[in-house]
């Protein structure tokens, strides 16, 4: 664990391997489903900061992420706001969601103004 208490998920060659032959296998390797990804971390107790894109999904990535049971350990995140502020609306009832705001640009001198609008 680091500082935080949080173990992060890396990436760490075998003694055996080189780093070439890692990287090689990373290449041809498949993009694991958001399940897998939510049961591997669950087990290590890993905390996942889940980046929403494409529109239409906050249902089924809530869904998904309260069925592992993983609430606890999962931070919803997106560009557009509107995703995070329907995740959190979806669970107001639940103190455990936690959603974050990604922005691509400096912040905007009224971002703390802007995030409370997204939250209502």
């Amino acid at each position: 664990p680091n500082a935080s208490g949080l173990r992060p998920l890396l990436a760490t060659t075998p003694p055996s391997h080189s780093s070439h032959s890692l990287l090689l296998s990373c290449k041809t390797a498949a993009v694991p489903l958001l399940a897998d990804v939510l049961e591997l971390c669950k087990a290590n107790g890993v905390h996942i900061a889940l980046e929403m894109k494409g529109f239409g999904i906050e249902h089924d990535c809530l869904r998904m992420v309260e069925s592992a049971g993983m609430l606890p350990l999962v931070t919803f995140s997106s560009f557009h706001p509107k995703k995070t502020a329907l995740i959190r609306r979806m669970r107001r009832d639940m103190s455990t969601v936690k959603t974050g705001k990604i922005f691509d640009t400096p912040l905007p001198k009224d971002w703390i103004k802007q995030t409370k609008r997204d939250l209502c």
